[in-house]
């Protein structure tokens, strides 16, 4: 890819303090309350730097990896700013931004918890840029990245192979790899970004199929198995090398999917009569640990930095893939100091009430609960196959459609209202029936004196 040309230093300096202004304030919606004081402030400098004074024309910007482009300009010494802010816009696939000026408060307030929210729970719901058009949102324009036409630019191999990857992984379907697809699978290999790009996609693509946090896990246990086994038949010198790369790639999972992850690297599913172990999963617990114990203490701390104080993130489960990747307590404390570091040296760390909310994360991430004085080991094997059972009853689709319309009439509005309507009314009987007892306890005590 050749190197863009320099933004002119107004505009460089103009975009640095866009970049700036909007993570601060996308940060702080996720922190505060609409009503809160650093709302205002902080939607206030975006809203001021959008205006139709400050802004006179459209303001079309290019998301790459790592980086902005302004006219497809890029800025000499980019601000750290920018960076951050093209990796979020690039989390949610926007290859795109288009800001018309005249943007008010609460239009950029709605377009920025919209882009708070967990990446793949936005895909899940369609894409950032539908969601967006539903709102009706038109101070902000967005062009998605379209997977599909990201591969067409791609050479046909590697196309062709990336495709081929992701529908044996998503079908479970054992095949030798071809030729073509195990060089492509090497080039891969050889770089954590592009594990990471292609891990990304295997679980778009199963979250457009349907499929729930222990298919997905499964679909990207196959990708690891398929990347690993290449390596190992072609360039075995490599193993130690590719394993480190996958350890950098599934860093940069969701809290849920790591989580998930590492629960199949405990222990492998017993077999039952309906549902025989999947491969990858009887391979799991050897390949998970062997990436796992790979991952370097950067890769967490970002993960902690990353996660931790995102909207729509469950700060529980940041916590429990914290604890399982790090054993050592004071271990735990030097990479939750340097999550900190990460996060304040962000547009974060300038936003007020970041120490405290700070406070409360390394406070959940250094308390850590243990079941095991209660749990034996023969329960506990056979609690971790619950997940296994879990996919089994999520892929069952046996039940006739008037038990699902009943069941799904049994939380409908109307009759949770009679259930509310029910209670109240309860309350007030036996409110009423007391009241009535006390009454006549007093006529009692009154007639017996």
């Amino acid at each position: 890819m050749e190197t863009p040309a320099p933004l002119a230093p107004q505009d460089a300096a103009r975009l640095t303090e866009f970049a700036r202004a909007f993570k601060a304030a996308a940060r702080a919606v996720v922190l505060y309350p609409a009503a809160h004081p650093a709302i205002a402030a902080t939607l206030g400098r975006i809203v001021s730097l959008t205006a139709s004074g400050s802004l006179a024309e459209p303001l079309r910007i290019g998301v790459l990896t790592d980086g902005l482009l302004v006219d497809g300009k890029a800025a000499a010494r980019p601000d750290p700013a920018i960076a951050e802010l093209a990796a979020l816009l690039h989390d949610h696939l926007i290859g795109e931004l288009t800001i018309h000026p005249g943007g008010e408060l609460d239009a950029w307030r709605a377009f920025l918890l919209l882009l708070g929210r967990a990446p793949d729970a936005v895909r899940s719901e369609g894409g950032i840029s539908r969601l967006w058009t539903t709102m009706a949102g038109r101070h902000v324009e967005i062009r998605e990245i379209d997977y599909a036409e990201v591969l067409r630019e791609r050479k046909g191999g590697e196309a062709a192979a990336w495709d081929q990857v992701i529908a044996n992984c998503l079908q479970g379907d054992a095949f030798d790899l071809d030729e073509e697809t195990l060089r492509a699978l090497l080039e891969t290999a050889a770089d954590s970004e592009k594990v990471a790009q292609l891990m990304a996609m295997l679980d778009d693509r199963a979250t457009e199929a349907g499929r729930g946090v222990g298919q997905r896990t499964t679909a990207v246990l196959r990708l690891l198995q398929n990347i690993v086994k290449a390596v190992t038949q072609r360039e075995p010198e490599r193993v130690d090398q590719v394993l480190r790369n996958l350890a950098g790639a599934a860093g940069r999972l969701l809290p849920d999917m790591l989580v998930s992850l590492l629960s199949r690297g405990q222990a492998a599913p017993e077999s039952t009569a309906s549902h025989a172990p999947d491969a990858a999963d009887e391979a799991a617990p050897p390949l998970v640990d062997a990436v796992m114990s790979r991952m370097t203490d950067g890769t967490i701390a970002q993960f902690v930095a990353r996660n931790a104080l995102a909207q729509g993130t469950s700060i529980e489960r940041v916590a429990q893939a914290f604890h399982a990747l790090v054993r050592d307590v004071d271990r735990r404390e030097r990479l939750i100091a340097m999550a900190h570091d990460d996060a304040a040296a962000s547009p974060l760390g300038s936003t007020e009430g970041f120490e405290q909310a700070w406070e409360t994360v390394a406070e959940k991430m250094m308390t850590s609960y243990s079941d095991k004085p209660f749990v034996s080991d023969d329960y506990a094997r056979k609690l971790s196959g619950t997940r296994t059972k879990a996919i089994d009853i999520e892929q069952l689709q046996d039940d006739p459609p008037e038990r699902l319309a009943a069941w799904l009439g049994t939380v409908a509005t109307t009759e949770l209202r009679k259930l509310d309507l029910t209670l109240e009314y309860s309350f007030h009987d036996i409110a009423a029936s007391r009241a009535i007892q006390h009454d006549e306890a007093l006529a009692t005590l009154r007639l017996s004196f």
